[in-house]
């Protein structure tokens, strides 16, 4: 069973719950959130006219420092629904919606295919935020590679990692290689498949996907697959890309495509 977000505001509720879930880090978090307003005018804007936008960007912050483990297995339903998991979700999807849209190209690894593959044609859900590099990678372990058109990932900029191969922790403090993308797709986006094929001689697959913000196919596929197909190029990428999914997007743990919304 998975739990899907509505999309419904932030009540008063979910404020006091989401200072309460992040206890201590949620000042640490503000401090991020608080220079990113600063550096970024559109956002400043939006939080004249939406108060809790605050609130929301530290609680994708928090997302992006570890909260995604907390959040995704809840909406994905390898978790069983839980009160905390569900007020994180809602404050990320409702921070995100407020980022910059990233349109184009994105890319993430899995590391297998559903045992039939991914028919051309196949509409997908993927019920948990799904995070996406702006640029391919060559990523070990991986079965399927996914070349995304976005037209509604978010770019995360500073709420995410900072600086090249690199990742920060709460308190602002470089370390290790990064492990986390750089934009997400929010909870429940649609995509249609274009393409399941192999590269090269290898077992790896590259599956191409178009988002689809209404649900159902538009005309077009052709032409973003081409787009797509360019935007890999013909050699290998370079290596340091966000670590493989587990399972591939839009399907559970045994190879199930998720259902999509109703209407």
């Amino acid at each position: 069973m998975t739990f899907r977000l509505d999309g419904s505001a932030p009540t008063a509720g979910d404020r006091t719950a989401l200072r309460r879930i992040l206890a201590g880090r949620y000042d640490s978090y503000t401090q991020v959130v608080t220079r990113t307003l600063a550096e970024e005018p559109g956002l400043r804007v939006a939080a004249v006219s939406a108060p809790d936008l605050p609130a929301g960007l530290v609680a994708v912050r928090a997302y992006c420092t570890g909260e995604r483990e907390t959040v995704n297995p809840v909406l994905r339903g390898d978790a069983a629904p839980a009160d905390d998991p569900a007020v994180l979700a809602r404050w990320v999807g409702y921070g995100l919606r407020r980022l910059p849209v990233v349109f184009g190209p994105v890319f993430r690894a899995a590391a297998v295919a559903p045992p039939g593959g991914y028919p051309p044609g196949t509409l997908l859900v993927e019920p948990a935020f799904l995070d996406v590099d702006p640029t391919p990678a060559a990523v070990p372990d991986a079965g399927v590679r996914f070349v995304i058109w976005s037209v509604g990932a978010r770019r995360l900029g500073g709420l995410g990692t900072t600086g090249t191969g690199a990742r920060t922790t709460p308190t602002g403090v470089h370390t290790g290689p990064r492990t986390d993308g750089t934009a997400v797709f929010p909870a429940g986006t649609c995509f249609q498949v274009l393409a399941d094929e192999p590269v090269g001689d290898r077992e790896l697959r590259q599956v191409f996907l178009r988002e689809l913000p209404a649900g159902r196919p538009t005309p077009g596929g052709e032409q973003t697959l081409e787009r797509l197909r360019a935007a890999v190029g013909a050699g290998d990428p370079a290596g340091g890309g966000t670590p493989p999914l587990p399972v591939g997007v839009g399907v559970d743990g045994a190879g199930r495509l998720f259902a999509p919304p109703s209407g």
